[in-house]
């Protein structure tokens, strides 16, 4: 069986290591051989075949040590990595971070922007770009004439690295609109059960949020109204149960798929009932046998 880096191997086998770069080596003074890469950069060599026959990229330098060539960076003891605009293999790790090999060249990846060709800063609302393309890693942003990324016409900032559509923005398709937005009449409009915050975002309704209506807070939630101190809460013919929910009380109109309070109870025939051998008492439905 072969073995892996660093792993005992049996010098005696076949394929005592399981990779080409890897060879059995004496290691230890009591007769132990282990894997060890053939050629490490920092080694010594002579020609540049020395290095490049088991590490792609390095050569072997005037000092007579295996390196990387000039365009690549040394990541660990036997990687050599290309840089930002050098050629690469399709599917090879390029450095720095957030970059990648397309079109066999390293470039930085969706979203990020080469900062002096040695990394791959994230892209902000500000930065300097060239074209929309630069831009395209922030939702709704475009590259301005004065050559800075920035919101495009009726959207807003609300941090350095996103923007978010007004309702003056136009859209043709529900995948222009951000979360819980659907394209409605060429408006980003909030889903059934969403309302428009103060930051433009559609948030689900709930139980004590502002309003000045009633129907901002009963187009959300049933059953509700909005209160003297301008808050969604439930009306007088329903209670609390759930931050969103108002159910009817015993003997209070309902729809069978709606929840009755005060636990134990049912919805039947569009009346809110006590469960079987469950009496209404002290409002609240309790064990017939302890009424």
């Amino acid at each position: 069986m072969s073995a892996n880096y660093g792993h005992i191997c049996d010098p005696t086998n076949e394929k005592p290591c399981g990779n080409s770069s890897l060879e059995c080596k004496l290691t230890d003074l009591n007769n132990v051989f282990t894997c060890t890469y053939k050629v490490q950069l920092g080694q010594l060599c002579k020609v540049d075949e020395d290095c490049n026959e088991y590490i792609s990229r390095a050569e072997c330098s005037k000092q007579k040590k295996c390196v990387c060539k000039l365009g690549s960076i040394q990541a660990g003891k036997v990687s050599c990595f290309p840089l930002l605009g050098e050629f690469c293999e399709d599917n090879e790790t390029c450095q720095p971070n957030n970059s990648i090999c397309f079109d066999n060249l390293c470039q930085c990846d969706n979203g990020y922007l080469p900062n002096f060709n040695r990394i791959c800063s994230p892209i902000l609302l500000g930065t300097y770009c060239e074209n929309n393309n630069d831009c395209i890693g922030i939702k709704y942003a475009e590259c301005s004439k004065e050559n800075y990324c920035t919101c495009k016409d009726h959207t807003v900032q609300i941090n350095p690295s996103r923007c978010v559509a007004t309702p003056h923005f136009i859209c043709e398709s529900n995948s222009q609109c951000e979360e819980n937005k659907l394209c409605i009449n060429y408006r980003c409009q909030c889903k059934p059960g969403f309302h428009l915050s103060p930051a433009f975002k559609c948030v689900s309704g709930h139980l004590g949020m502002n309003c000045e209506t009633d129907n901002e807070c009963s187009n959300l939630i049933r059953h509700s109204m909005c209160s003297a101190e301008k808050k969604c809460e439930c009306d007088h013919f329903h209670y609390p149960i759930e931050d969103s929910v108002c159910a009817s009380t015993i003997n209070d109109a309902c729809k069978n798929s709606e929840l009755c309070t005060n636990g134990f109870t049912l919805c039947l025939d569009n009346k809110c009932h006590c469960q079987p051998n469950y009496v209404y008492n002290g409002k609240k439905c309790v064990p017939a046998s302890k009424n």
